[in-house]
């Protein structure tokens, strides 16, 4: 059996049709790889072409792309017929001279024309002469390869220039060029050029054609006419005029590139394919003065005398459809001058499609950073624009064109054997380019339809002025149509600005708007225009007596300055413009500042404000580095909201018949007196009245009491501080306070307001006060011998991790609440009287940040007659010893004996025999070793409140 298997194998093997399959499958790995290799080369080209081995390939390699090429094409055979009647031109060149022709062209395997660097300079641009044959009629003509970069001339099918005897033109033609189609993306700039004649602007004439060369079917050909004085006639200009153009030479042959350079820098950049006869010579007049009036500062608003503004626009609109960035400041511009006007135009030129944003086409020094820095120019630009692409019909009659030519054209292209691309490569350029047509267009649109811009709402209440910021970032730019703000703050000033560095001064000469009231609206008759990239601002001034309105009450109305929609600003941002209008008073001079302010005057280093009645109509800062003294007798009257602020210490210290006085001028509410960063030198007030003052934003700072002192240690004694409108009677924070003897009545909120502060509130007289008499916040201070009657809210709130601080020998009464520990903070109250309050002892926890709410420590106090004497929440605990709680409460030493307190003066320690000698001096006498020496205490006040 085993040799049956072996003969069987070795006869099958023989048969022939198995030897052929075998052959097939080494044929089919052998093109495998080929194939692979193939690709791979295809796809690292720009890597490999260097390597000196691969460059010895590289005709191999093209020879072997040609093959694929036609390969490829050859599917296409049935949609070859039928081709488009175009015209078909015969071009014969001697052998000789075809052979001078490619021998004088750059190799095409040298490193140059590998990396795409390598131009068709003047030296390569050699002609031949030629037979040119068109409808049976011969021409004399002159030939040579044309094209800066290698893809024109290193490749079978090449662009050429054919220029005719002057004496036998061409259909009126001189010179015509005849160019590869791929390199105007076929049918791109055909369509190009049919916007720009929709447009209106003038450009060489082209059209598709075919081409053999001696015998030989070159295929199509994209042909242009070469300007000149026959083809200016053509398009109905002065014919005896200068066409201008990069000078390729030049820049070829430089750095100019590198080194950042602009053909608008120069006339020596500039060269001239179509010179004038008026002078014997080229004269460059023309393009010089373009150079020289760029640099000067009022080219903006001189240029329509030398450049044709209608012709720039249009061909903006042009490059824009395109998305071409193509004319830079390295070349791809040309300009003619129309010496009847004595102005520039511009001429689309190999304009290409690129997926470039329209909105960063600035393209050159001359269009994009000199003549649309103008909004006005922006904005024409603009309106052309938005016209042409919003037109429906318009735009599906580019598309029709495009469509209509490649039907018309396809088989003729598809028989063009020579050309770069097989047959499926230019079916899917050309639906490529359609495509990128099509997103330019709606990118166009969607540019119109975008707003990012921003808009700042400045309020200064000091100078009554509104200035409104608009950032526009918008690539149709703005109109505003109208403010709305609140009724009768409007004086009909409304002013415009464009300089974002220059501050506002109603005796500069600004733009004034044309601007009228109707009902809470401001209507403007007069504003066009907002560019977009940059800030504009407009300046509202209200009435002098106009109450302060709040800026997120004005609202704006814009619109898209082309398409009229209306745009909502969606980044929108207030200021409060007053808040740093006085920073630079910080750091004045002594002399400047009473220069400054007649009623101070200067003595060493102290500024003084004697004695006498003063009004205050601004707010002052004192500058640091000084110390302030006020003396006794002085009356300081402050206008509305005004105040004073001093950097430097205060000193005020008045008399028992002589106070010093801080008061509002005419029953107005002013700011407040404030003292900040003075640090450890001591700010004294001493026989001081302080009535009516409320709040104040200066530098920065919120002040909220009507004396404020931050970052400044203070001293107040024997002062008054009654009356005030905002949060706080007094404010301390980061210092060090010692406040005795003084009275504060009827305060709105806040008596005193100590945030992270030490020191002492001693001897003080509360009343009526509308919120805390004292309120203290992470704070370890001595709260001692003070009579609070009749808070708002708490007689003394304790929080915010105020550890330990003493409340001592206090008489607390009729409050919401006597005593409130919160947040961590862990009092330690000792002898005082909490009487009469609908809660006595009250302790929670009232922001989670902290863990624990309130811990206060009670002894020897009465707690009584209180609505709730204690109250705690479960994150606290209120332990209370040897005190005296109307029905008792759990603690060593409690009880619950009425103290009669009707029966005697509550401030007035010997008439308190009740409670005397029954509280514990041990449990506190540690606590209060620095505040009370005596041996025995009672429960309640161990001596007398004044």
């Amino acid at each position: 059996m085993k040799y049956f298997y072996k003969q069987y194998l070795k006869r099958l093997l023989t048969r022939r049709y198995i030897k052929y399959g075998v052959l097939v499958l080494l044929a089919m790995l052998v093109v495998g790889n080929f194939v692979f290799a193939f690709q791979y080369v295809s796809k690292n080209r720009s890597q490999l072409v260097f390597n000196k081995g691969v460059k010895i390939l590289l005709p191999v390699y093209r020879s072997v792309r040609e093959i694929s090429k036609t390969g490829l094409n050859i599917f296409y055979i049935p949609k070859m017929l039928g081709g488009a009647d175009i015209p078909q031109y015969k071009l014969v060149i001697k052998s000789k001279d075809l052979r001078a022709l490619n021998k004088n062209l750059p190799s095409s395997l040298s490193d140059g024309v590998l990396a795409g660097t390598q131009w068709l300079s003047e030296e390569h641009k050699k002609t031949v002469p030629a037979k040119f044959t068109y409808k049976g009629k011969e021409y004399d003509v002159k030939v040579r390869y044309r094209g800066d970069n290698p893809n024109h001339w290193t490749r079978a099918k090449r662009s050429w220039q054919i220029k005719f005897d002057k004496d036998d033109l061409f259909e009126g033609l001189r010179i015509i060029k005849l160019i590869i189609p791929d390199d105007r993306a076929y049918f791109a700039e055909y369509l190009n050029n049919y916007r720009a004649d929709k447009l209106g602007l003038s450009f060489p004439e082209a059209e598709y054609v075919g081409l053999r060369i001696n015998g030989s079917n070159h295929g199509v050909y994209y042909q242009i006419e070469d300007w000149s004085r026959e083809s200016l006639e053509k398009n109905k200009l002065p014919a005896d005029a200068n066409i201008y153009s990069n000078d390729d030479e030049y820049i070829q042959n430089s750095t100019f590139e590198e080194d950042g350079r602009s053909i608008f820098e120069d006339e020596r950049f500039w060269t001239k394919p179509v010179n004038d006869k008026i002078f014997d010579y080229e004269n460059y007049a023309e393009i010089d003065m373009l150079t020289k009036v760029i640099e000067q500062e009022n080219f903006s608003e001189i240029a329509g005398d030398l450049i044709d503004v209608e012709s720039l626009y249009k061909w903006q609109v042009a490059l824009m459809l395109a998305g071409s960035d193509h004319p830079s400041d390295e070349g791809n511009i040309r300009l003619y001058f129309n010496n009847s006007s004595g102005k520039f135009e511009f001429i689309p030129w190999d304009l290409e499609v690129f997926p470039a944003p329209p909105s960063r086409i600035s393209i050159n020094t001359l269009v994009g950073r000199k003549l649309f820095s103008d909004s006005g120019r922006v904005y024409e630009r603009n309106k052309i624009l938005w016209e042409y692409v919003n037109d429906k019909d318009n735009i599906k009659d580019d598309f029709d064109f495009y469509d209509k030519m490649y039907k018309r054209l396809k088989a003729n292209f598809y028989s063009d054997w020579k050309k770069h691309d097989s047959n499926f490569k230019f079916d899917k350029k050309v639906k490529q380019v359609r495509k990128q047509f099509e997103n330019n267009i709606d990118d166009i649109k969607e540019l119109f339809k975008t707003d990012n811009s921003r808009l700042v709402i400045r309020y200064d209440t000091d100078k009554n002025l509104i200035a409104l910021d608009f950032f526009v970032d918008n690539f149709a730019g703005l109109t505003l149509k109208s403010i709305s703000i609140p009724s009768d703050v409007f004086n009909g000033s409304v002013y415009y600005d464009t300089d974002k560095d220059e501050e506002f001064d109603l005796n500069d000469e600004f733009l004034v708007y044309s601007a009228k009231k109707e009902d809470d609206k401001i209507l403007f008759d007069n504003i066009d225009y907002f560019l977009y990239d940059t800030k504009h601002t407009v300046f509202i001034k209200l009435n002098d007596n106009a109450q302060a309105i709040n800026p997120t009450d004005i609202k704006i109305n814009t619109d898209n300055a082309i398409t009229n929609k209306k745009v909502k600003i969606k980044d929108k941002r207030y200021v409060d413009a007053t808040t740093f209008n006085y920073f630079s008073d910080i750091s004045q001079t002594i002399n400047q500042f009473v220069a400054k302010h007649w009623m101070f005057i200067r003595s060493g280093d102290n500024i003084i404000l004697p004695s006498g009645n003063y009004y205050f109509s601004e707010n002052i800062v004192v500058p640091k580095g000084y110390r302030l003294k006020i003396m006794p007798g002085a009356v300081l009257n402050f206008a509305k909201g005004v105040s004073l602020v001093s950097y430097s210490p205060i000193e005020a210290v008045g008399t028992f018949y002589s106070p010093i006085v801080f008061r509002p001028f005419t029953g107005q509410i002013w700011g407040i007196l404030g003292v900040l960063g003075a640090e450890e030198s001591q700010s004294i007030f001493k026989n001081t009245v302080f009535e009516s003052g409320s709040n104040a934003y200066i530098n920065g700072v919120f002040f909220s009491g009507q004396l404020s002192a931050y970052h400044s240690n203070i001293e107040v004694s024997n002062s008054t501080i009654e009356d005030a409108k905002g949060d706080d009677g007094i404010n301390v924070k980061y210092a060090v306070a010692n406040i005795f003897d003084n009275k504060f009545v009827r305060n709105s909120a806040d008596a005193i307001d100590i945030d992270y502060a030490d020191g002492e509130i001693k001897s003080n007289f509360f009343d009526k006060n509308g919120n805390d008499s004292i309120d203290i916040s992470g704070s370890s201070i001595l709260i001692s011998d003070n009579y609070i009657n009749e808070s708002g809210d708490k007689c003394i709130s304790i929080g915010e991790n105020s550890k330990k601080p003493i409340i001592f020998n206090n008489v607390l009464k009729k409050c919401k609440i006597g005593i409130e520990t919160k947040d961590s903070s862990t009092p330690r109250i000792i002898n005082n009287v909490i009487i009469g309050n609908e809660i006595g002892l009250n302790a929670y926890r009232k922001k989670a940040i902290f863990k624990d709410g309130g811990e206060a420590k009670v002894y020897n106090s009465i707690v009584w007659g209180n609505d709730v004497e204690v109250q705690d929440d479960k994150f606290s605990k209120t332990k209370i010893y040897y005190s005296d709680v109307e029905g008792g409460y759990d603690g060593e030493g409690n009880i619950s004996i009425d103290p009669l307190i009707s029966s005697w003066d509550i401030r007035n320690v010997s008439k308190n025999k009740a409670l005397q000698n029954v509280g514990n001096i041990d449990m506190v006498s540690d606590i209060l070793k620095d505040v009370l020496d005596i041996d025995i205490i009672s429960i309640g006040l161990v001596r007398d409140i004044k």
